[in-house]
């Protein structure tokens, strides 16, 4: 179900999120484009600020879910069979994403879906 943005849904709560102790499988070439694409997120919003439009912050919110889709596709997470630590840090991943992407989708007035 999508719930009305609002700043305290704006964005995954910090302690909420755990980190594992360490990132296995994430050195797949589809999770480090993912992290590339995430860190590339600052720069859009200051990108946003220096030009007054939304377009920097949209273009890195599309690179995001598309590398995210990728890496969804190319690094099976909650596969039988699949390591605890590799799943963890997939896992810490995935809601390293969410978190950018309902924050990015927030800043631009958009709902972000609860569950997709």
């Amino acid at each position: 179900p999508i719930h009305p943005a609002s700043p305290d849904r704006a964005a995954l709560s910090f302690p909420l999120a755990t980190l594992p102790e360490a990132l296995p499988g994430l050195d797949e070439p589809a999770a480090q484009a993912l992290i590339f694409e995430l860190t590339g997120f600052p720069e859009a919003l200051a990108a946003v600020q220096r030009e007054h439009m939304a377009t920097p912050l949209a273009r890195q919110l599309l690179a995001i879910a598309k590398a995210f889709s990728a890496f969804y596709t190319q690094c099976p997470i909650l596969k039988p069979g699949t390591e605890p630590a590799l799943r963890d840090a997939r896992l810490a991943l995935c809601a390293g994403t969410a978190r950018v992407l309902r924050q990015g989708l927030h800043l631009m007035g958009i709902q972000a879906p609860e569950a997709m």
